[in-house]
């Protein structure tokens, strides 16, 4: 049985969530943009389909996720990058 969007959506979240704890408070958007980099973001991004990333309003700060390596989150089968933005969960074990 194929699964729906919301189902891959729900899987993706629960694949990432466990990252939250390794990552500031002050970063509460993750995203993974095209090439497959990871970034984190304080403020809300917005997609940017001419060149396949997350943009960000002038001014508004993002983070490549370093400090973790180069990280690369895989993107499910079904889903796009554009499915990827995840917005840090109330509760991250922190």
């Amino acid at each position: 049985m194929n699964k729906t969007r919301d189902e891959l959506l729900a899987e993706f979240e629960e694949a990432v969530r466990p990252l939250w704890v390794f990552i500031p408070r002050k970063w509460q958007w993750m995203g993974v943009d095209g090439d497959g980099l990871s970034y984190t973001y304080m403020n809300q991004p917005f997609p940017n389909e001419g060149i396949e990333k997350w943009d960000i309003p002038g001014g508004v700060e993002f983070k490549f996720i370093d400090s973790l390596g180069c990280l690369i989150i895989p993107i499910p089968d079904g889903l796009t990058w554009q499915d990827t933005l995840v917005q840090r969960p109330a509760t991250d074990g922190e």
